[in-house]
């Protein structure tokens, strides 16, 4: 055990020095024992699926920029203060983004 209290594990294979809390040591072992997933088990998306994933999240950050920027908008109707063209722009395109 080194001088703060850490205990020092090497990786065989790399040779890299891990130091861990002793508190958590116990968990540690225990991360390592848990046996590999059974390959033949686990789902591997399809490429369409992964596009399916990916088109939902180009939606949903669209969405979240529109409310984000929500305020831009009340701000030029209640004080007649001009929205920034650069913010224009990058709501027309999260509109069509949204739609899509």
């Amino acid at each position: 055990m080194s001088e703060t209290g850490w205990i020092e594990k090497v990786n065989p294979e790399t040779g890299n020095n891990t130091y861990i809390n002793p508190k958590f040591l116990a968990s540690v072992d225990a991360a390592e024992a848990i046996p590999e997933v059974n390959s033949s088990m686990a789902h591997i998306p399809t490429v369409e699926e992964t596009a399916a994933v990916e088109a939902r999240l180009v939606k949903d950050r669209a969405k979240q920029y529109l409310i984000d920027t929500d305020w831009y908008v009340s701000r030029k109707a209640e004080a007649d203060i001009a929205i920034p063209v650069d913010i224009l722009a990058l709501r027309q395109q999260a509109r069509l983004d949204a739609s899509s």
